[in-house]
């Protein structure tokens, strides 16, 4: 067995050892629940997906896709909620100018 990624968390690892699964390749996650000794653990290195030998290189090859799709897939904030607040507080302001008025 042979380490061929090593997550930040265990959501990224469950993502990456279901990917190798489907394409068939027999892969499983170390350190699963380690993460919960953060503190008396060191933080780096807790959880890895290891594969067989001779599953290694197709491995490698399917994760670094996949890193590189993940990289492509920035997500950049839209202008439209750059100051969602702004809305109802206009709004809020304008009904309270149209009720002063009326009693007015």
């Amino acid at each position: 067995m042979r380490h061929v990624f090593e997550a930040s968390n265990m959501l990224e690892a469950h993502v990456v050892n279901g990917m190798l699964q489907a394409e068939g390749i027999n892969s499983f996650v170390q350190g699963d629940y380690l993460q919960g000794g953060i503190g008396d653990l060191p933080v780096s290195g807790l959880v890895r997906i290891a594969v067989n030998d001779v599953d290694y290189e197709q491995a490698r090859a399917i994760i670094q896709q996949w890193e590189r799709e993940q990289q492509d897939a920035v997500v950049l904030p839209s202008r439209t909620q750059d100051k969602p607040w702004v809305y109802p507080f206009v709004l809020g302001f304008g009904l309270g100018i149209l009720v002063a008025l009326w009693f007015l």
